[in-house]
């Protein structure tokens, strides 16, 4: 809870963007469900190595891009070499992502559920491109977060997302969230409405995103070919 906290407490006094530290990204590594979601991940990118693709790949909540904005990009450029590093624009170097999807079914009471919720990893690379082999040569795989805390509701969902039971007195927490809605006059059963309706009455509380990069351990993309009508993982 102890992040949860922080971001509950940053929401309200709208401190803006959180910038991830050491200590965030190892709570992070210790997911168990990201854990299995990045060795899915690892297979699911393994099978598309060596084969050109030509067009943006979706598995489950894995995504593989086909790359077209670098690849017009070193096309009409007028070096032979051009270094593509961290700085560059996401759009042109995020290659890949997979996501953890939040349910209403999920238990509201672990630290990952009551922190983050849903998840995304995106990956991004850097390297050299090389205009007339038409190749990028990858001297690096980084993971890149750009969280977002809020209480925006799919436009597909017919009623506001469940946040459970809270207990009406800050002196009073519960050690657990309750999902069902409780009748009693000692808690409120909470949704994402009532944050907005909150904020709409009061004008406190502000959206922000939980940013943050890392070189990934494992380069597990080597190089990435260009061709006329695709692109290609080696």
């Amino acid at each position: 809870w102890f992040y949860g906290s922080i971001f509950m407490y940053n929401w309200i006094v709208e401190g803006g963007d959180i910038i991830m530290d050491d200590k965030m990204f190892k709570f992070i590594d210790a997911w168990p469900e990201l854990q299995e979601k990045e060795k899915l991940f690892k297979n699911f990118i393994k099978r598309r190595l060596n084969n050109k693709i030509t067009k943006q790949i979706n598995e489950s909540t894995f995504k593989l891009y086909a790359l077209s904005d670098i690849k017009d990009t070193i096309a009409e450029s007028n070096l032979e070499e051009m270094k593509i590093d961290i700085s560059l624009d996401t759009k042109y170097t995020n290659f890949s992502n997979y996501s953890l999807k939040a349910s209403d079914a999920d238990d509201a009471n672990t630290p990952y559920m009551a922190a983050f919720g849903s998840f995304t990893k995106k990956f991004l690379f850097t390297g050299v491109a090389h205009k007339s082999k038409q190749e990028i040569i990858v001297d690096g795989i980084w993971e890149y977060f750009n969280d977002g805390f809020d209480f925006v509701d799919d436009k597909k969902r017919v009623y506001s997302q469940p946040l459970g039971n809270w207990h009406r007195s800050i002196f009073c927490a519960d050690i657990e969230v309750g999902k069902a809605p409780d009748v009693s006059n000692d808690h409120l059963y909470l949704q994402n409405k009532h944050f907005n309706s909150f904020r709409k009455k009061t004008g406190i509380g502000l959206d922000f995103k939980i940013k943050g990069k890392r070189m990934h351990p494992d380069k597990f993309v080597k190089s990435i070919k260009f061709h006329d009508d695709g692109v290609e993982y080696k």
